[in-house]
């Protein structure tokens, strides 16, 4: 019923993100833009990001870190696939819809509780899938420059990302008995935003080709509370400990390839 839940509130912010974009359609003067089918190709780095409690204060369940500790790294590499509609509002000015996804993130990290430091490896996998509603403003005819064709633009939009973690695996190698501790996954709709700004080449009358750079916040990964597993390799021992709910910032950077078809 959760999950249910969570699915029916993603949709229904995609379906808010979906209703800004054909409201900022209509808006365009005279009607006689062009409408633009996008598809998107690109790879992406995440900044780096710690998972820490939601709430490290709780009495029950457990957090899992605690007040002051957290688990530190990044989120890795990602290609970026998506498609895309976009409106031309004014020969300067288009509205556009992106939807991406983004499969093959995984958070590499360390945890802190051993003092002195030590090994404490953290690990997870994350996909995330945004739609985004966005404008961008063509330079080039607001003030004629051009290089070899190439036009510059700028933008950035507004939407929500669906982020989804597999279970979180800690590892504590250097203790006396070694052991894993095992997390719930968790599922999150977040508000998510970029900024962009590239450059775009006509190829033929109705066809272009785009070549940008974006900053992206993809709101937050969450672990849901639950039952944790410890596991001790060496005597063979399960435990199983309810945590509390853990999350992280997901925020990228990424070089995107768009093509475009006007109609």
């Amino acid at each position: 019923m959760k999950e249910l839940a969570r699915s029916q509130s993603c949709w229904k912010r995609v379906w808010l993100v979906g209703f800004v974009f054909a409201l900022a359609s209509r808006c365009a003067s005279g009607g006689d833009g062009r409408m633009r089918l996008l598809l998107e190709i690109g790879y992406e780095l995440s900044t780096d990001a710690s998972f820490r409690d939601v709430n490290c204060r709780i009495k029950t369940p457990t957090p899992l870190y605690g007040c002051g500790y957290r688990a530190a790294g990044d989120f890795g590499g990602s290609m970026i696939v998506g498609a895309g509609v976009a409106y031309e509002l004014s020969p300067w000015l288009t509205t556009d819809l992106r939807v991406g996804y983004h499969p093959q993130l995984e958070f590499e990290g360390q945890s802190d509780f051993l003092t002195p430091p030590a090994p404490e490896p953290v690990h997870g996998k994350v996909k995330a899938l945004a739609a985004i509603v966005g404008v961008q403003v063509d330079f080039s005819e607001l003030t004629g420059w051009r290089f070899f064709a190439l036009e510059p633009y700028a933008g950035g939009g507004f939407g929500v990302s669906r982020n989804k973690v597999d279970q979180i695996v800690m590892w504590y190698p250097t203790l006396a008995v070694p052991h894993t501790m095992t997390t719930p996954g968790g599922v999150r709709s977040d508000f998510a935003f970029d900024l962009r700004a590239g450059i775009s080449r006509q190829l033929h009358e109705k066809w272009m080709l785009q070549v940008e750079y974006r900053y992206a916040d993809l709101g937050e990964v969450n672990t849901d509370a639950g039952d944790a597993i410890r596991y001790r390799p060496t005597t063979n021992e399960t435990k199983v400990i309810p945590i509390g709910a853990t999350r992280a910032e997901l925020r990228t950077q990424a070089v995107v390839l768009l093509l475009s078809r006007a109609f």
